[in-house]
């Protein structure tokens, strides 16, 4: 083991004239090795530099604490190899962030420190980051917040956070143990695997999830305090229990929390949402998620879709709450706010749906009512508006039933975001639907419900429909997908056009689906190369429907995927396809 000193101000890793045996000495000396300690000291840097990781660098300890000139350490694509302790400085900054790929690995098998002291450490955050590979104890000296959110992978050993502080974009952990202390961790990714030991005294986990299908996967673990902050989608799995669990819904309208796996949570469940709505649902339609609170609920402005609350708080009577509770269907434990049917009244030009002066709770509209809940039907009559008028949604969850067909002005529907409709869905011959972009869900269940467009061109339709029926009652022209998911849908001998009829593909879940065709024309226009025509339909009666394929993308291929045991009854190829179609199935074909 030797002790290899920086010297000369500027310069790449692998100069040898830039490394020393002793402080201030001669440069000449061999780059450091795994076994050798680094000094980067007052006797380094005459003034501000750059030290350039220009190769894979090894050294034991690292010590970077006696500097007193600003300096930066870059790096292209290597890594960074620490067997001993990490000590920096507020005058250094890492900048590793250029390179997706760098990373830094600790591979200590006894004790280190890591000190990062107020210094600036920048990774690139796809395939860069921070590796704890070593099985020894790695122990915090100070805060480790990462400027550049990186991701942070701890392989092995044990992490002492002595109550400091970590952030960072992902945190993965495997195989080893955390004593979290008091400190406050804080993510956009977690993922904790069943080798993670987690002791986590009285620490919060605070996570900035915005991925619906992945974000914070708690390895079935005991935690202290959880923070989910609102974001466009969160995603919670694994908690075996917590003390509290607090939802910040302060800066994103229609926040959501999905729920992968049942939580017990011994203290208190706030969901603070005072401003913004957020939507609390298990991630699989259909299945429910229970929520054991052992102490008391505090929420407002929320809405709940197969959720069931247990515990010495159940019911939880969120009837009259700020802002009302929703119900999305599935639900017990829970004491909504009674659902009450909303009517629109408006004069002529520009307004929102979220504009609570428009909504009345009585049909001749001298009540005022309030933004529909999930659980109220709405109705547009022909008061609704006195002229020409542009209805801007800007809601996701639109209310139960949804009836515009009364409607006897020309009114144009512009969507801000993809919505959910909880009961039929009929808009009106005056309708100019404005559809680019944004999905329409219907998430109706239990029951048989209606779906009539007027021929309105939709972006994209899903259908979750848990144990429902939705009939089709006009022709269907559907710019992007239709996605049959679940329950069953009726084209009720209507055409239907669209890109593709995707009955379920891998992030949704269980499907459960049943599609009827009757006897009108499928018309099928996918335009991306590999792409599917059609994706499996659990229980699919083609009827004497028409199928044509219409697919004009060049020369590539395009995939008809039914991959059910299905007799289909006709099939065209309007040949303006120059490739070729793919059938990946055993089908029967007339």
């Amino acid at each position: 083991m030797a002790t290899r000193y920086w010297v000369g101000n500027s310069g790449n890793w692998s100069d040898t004239s830039h490394w020393s045996i002793e402080s201030n000495g001669n440069g000449g000396y061999s780059v450091p090795t795994s076994i050798d300690n680094v000094i980067f000291d007052s006797n380094s840097f005459s003034t501000n530099s750059t030290v350039v990781l220009d190769v894979n660098g090894y050294c034991n300890d690292m010590d970077w604490t006696m500097i007193d000139s600003s300096v930066s350490f870059s790096n292209s694509v290597n890594y960074l190899n620490i067997y001993g302790s990490f000590l920096l400085s507020p005058l250094l900054t890492f900048n590793f962030y250029t390179e997706v790929t760098s990373r830094i690995y600790f591979y200590n098998n006894t004790s280190m420190n890591l000190h990062k002291n107020g210094s600036s450490i920048k990774i690139g955050a796809n395939n860069g980051g921070i590796y704890f590979v070593g099985s020894g104890i790695f122990n915090l000296l100070s805060d480790f917040i990462l400027e550049s959110n990186p991701a942070i992978t701890i392989n092995n050993g044990t992490l002492n956070t002595n109550s400091y502080n970590i952030t960072c974009n992902q945190l993965r952990t495997n195989n080893c143990t955390i004593n979290a202390g008091s400190s406050t961790i804080s993510t956009v990714i977690y993922s904790a695997d069943s080798g993670t030991i987690l002791n986590p005294g009285t620490s919060t986990f605070s996570n900035k999830s915005i991925y619906s299908t992945y974000g914070f996967n708690c390895g079935n673990l005991d935690y202290y305090n959880i923070i989910h902050w609102g974001q466009s989608s969160g995603y919670l799995s694994g908690v075996k229990s917590c003390n509290n669990l607090i939802l910040y819904i302060n800066s994103i309208n229609d926040s959501n929390l999905n729920l992968a796996s049942n939580i017990v949570i011994n203290g208190d469940f706030i969901v603070n949402s005072s401003n913004y709505r957020t939507f609390i649902k298990s991630n699989d339609i259909g299945t429910p998620r229970s929520i054991t609170v052992n102490g008391s609920i505090v929420a407002s402005n929320v809405d709940f879709r197969d959720i069931t609350i247990t515990g010495s708080s159940a019911p939880f009577d969120a009837s009259n709450i700020d802002g009302g509770s929703g119900d999305c269907g599935g639900n017990s434990g829970i004491i909504f706010t009674p659902p009450q049917t909303q009517y629109f009244k408006h004069t002529s030009g520009a307004v929102n749906w979220s504009d609570t002066t428009k909504w009345f709770s009585d049909q001749s509209k001298t009540i005022q009512g309030r933004i529909p809940l999930p659980q109220d039907d709405v109705y547009f009559d022909a008061s609704s508006f006195t002229d020409t008028s542009i209805l801007t949604v800007n809601v996701r969850r639109i209310g139960k039933s949804l009836d515009m067909s009364a409607i006897n002005k020309s009114v144009t529907v512009t969507l801000s975001n993809s919505i959910e409709c909880y009961g039929s869905f009929v808009l009106g011959n005056n309708i100019t639907l404005t559809y680019v972009g944004y999905i329409v869900s219907l998430c109706g269940r239990n029951s048989t419900f209606y779906i009539n467009t007027y021929v309105k061109k939709l972006y994209a339709l899903q259908i979750w429909s848990a144990n429902g029926t939705y009939i089709n009652q006009s022709n269907l022209d559907i710019g992007s997908y239709f996605e049959p998911i679940k329950g069953t849908f009726d084209i009720n001998d209507f055409n239907l056009s669209t890109m593709a009829v995707m009955g379920g593909r891998g992030n949704y879940g269980n499907t459960d689906n049943t599609l009827y065709c009757g006897n009108g024309i499928i018309t099928l226009t996918q335009t991306i190369n590999n792409g599917y025509l059609w994706l499996t339909v659990q229980n699919l009666y083609t009827e004497n429907s028409t199928i044509i394929l219409n697919s004009s993308n060049g020369s590539g291929n395009i995939i008809f995927g039914q991959n059910q045991p299905t007799i289909f009854n006709k099939f065209i190829d309007s040949g303006n396809h120059a490739g070729y179609y793919r059938f990946t199935d055993s089908n029967t074909y007339k």
